[in-house]
């Protein structure tokens, strides 16, 4: 039995042939197309203190700031997920609302959302 998702829940949709009930696709591209990431254990990530961590300015148009000490990594997310950056120089970025992520050297994490204005 494999899983497809609806709106708001999870149907069964039983697999034959190896292929998924009404869409002919192969259940190896269909699980190609999905990505897991399992990051620092089992139902806990530890998160920064919202106290320990400003992101300024926001919005911002051709940088921002992070007032951190420390070694860190940045990811830059659009709406949809998708990886646009890894650096506070967000000039060649379009206008628009994104998500930064932050992790410190210990694996503690913090999500943003940051709008950017040219």
């Amino acid at each position: 039995m494999c899983y497809s998702q609806s709106v708001t829940t999870l149907t069964p949709s039983y697999m034959g042939n190896n292929q998924i009930t009404n869409t002919g696709i192969p259940v190896e591209v269909l699980w190609q197309r999905f990505e897991f990431i399992i990051d620092g254990g089992i139902l806990s990530v530890p998160v920064i203190n919202a106290n320990d961590l400003t992101l300024y300015p926001n919005p911002a148009n051709e940088t921002f700031h992070l007032d951190i000490k420390g070694p860190y990594k940045i990811i830059i997310y659009n709406l949809l997920g998708v990886v646009v950056g890894d650096s506070n120089k967000i000039s060649a970025l379009p206008v628009g609302m994104y998500f930064v992520r932050v992790t410190l050297e210990n694996g503690s994490k913090r999500i943003f959302k940051l709008i950017i204005t040219h």
